[in-house]
């Protein structure tokens, strides 16, 4: 399943750490309407690792410094996550918000909730995905000994063996056991750029690739995101093409 959330926003522009804003919105979606499902996902200290992932599709973005212009001021906010329930209940949270009429302030700007839905996805069979992103693609390496992190594109060598470690981490973490091994991911349409998360300029890989492995794994990603920050509005993908 995928919750989709339209907004409509008061000017057409959002700013450029768009993600961060709606990120915020589903905390305080949460926080006001599911205090108990906001606590279980963000009260704690320690960040909590995430069975979700989310995008945001917007009509024609030109971006302009610090803001990203559009063509038209309805965008939309597509929410997967590997734990239906848990998609449930963002989804009844979302629908709540709606009917109070909820506005949601954001830079310079402020936006209100004006359809909320569900739309089913197909079950992948495949064990070959030809996909495109829809959010940058993130791969971290932090270093605990002095606090330094070094950030993969597709071109960058380890860029896939690291990858792995991140999807057997998470994985592992959230108590699932996929073959991650023979996971691959080949470059078709690659494209390397900058994303700036919190003021932090990040290296990322966006464009199309084709995803190799176990179908167990490929529709944990699907639903779930690959790389870091899935949770956080990057490393949503759309499937372009199937092949057994």
């Amino acid at each position: 399943m995928e919750l989709i959330i339209s907004f409509k926003l008061d000017h057409p522009y959002v700013g450029k750490e768009y993600q961060s804003t709606f990120y915020s919105f589903l905390k305080q979606v949460l926080k006001e309407e599911d205090n108990e499902k906001y606590l279980e996902l963000f009260g704690k200290k320690d960040a909590k690792i995430k069975k979700f992932c989310f995008y945001v599709r917007m009509m024609n973005p030109v971006f302009q410094d610090d803001l990203i212009q559009l063509e038209n001021s309805v965008v939309e906010m597509h929410i997967r996550d590997f734990d239906e329930i848990e998609l449930y209940q963002f989804y009844n949270a979302f629908l709540n918000s709606f009917k109070k009429h909820k506005v949601f302030p954001t830079n310079l700007n402020q936006s209100r909730i004006v359809r909320v839905k569900l739309r089913t996805l197909d079950e992948i069979q495949e064990n070959t995905l030809y996909v495109k992103f829809l959010s940058p693609l993130i791969v971290k390496e932090h270093f605990e000994e002095n606090n330094r992190s070094i950030y993969y594109t597709y071109q960058d060598e380890g860029f896939l063996e690291k990858l792995k470690v991140i999807i057997q981490n998470v994985s592992e973490s959230l108590g699932y056991s996929f073959d991650v091994e023979s996971f691959e991911l080949m470059s078709v349409n690659p494209k390397k750029t900058v994303v700036s998360i919190y003021g932090i300029q990040i290296p990322v890989s966006i464009g199309s690739y084709i995803l190799k492995g176990d179908k167990d794994l490929l529709n944990f990603l699907y639903l779930k995101g690959i790389g870091n920050l899935s949770g956080s509005g990057f490393g949503a993908f759309k499937i372009i093409g199937k092949e057994k």
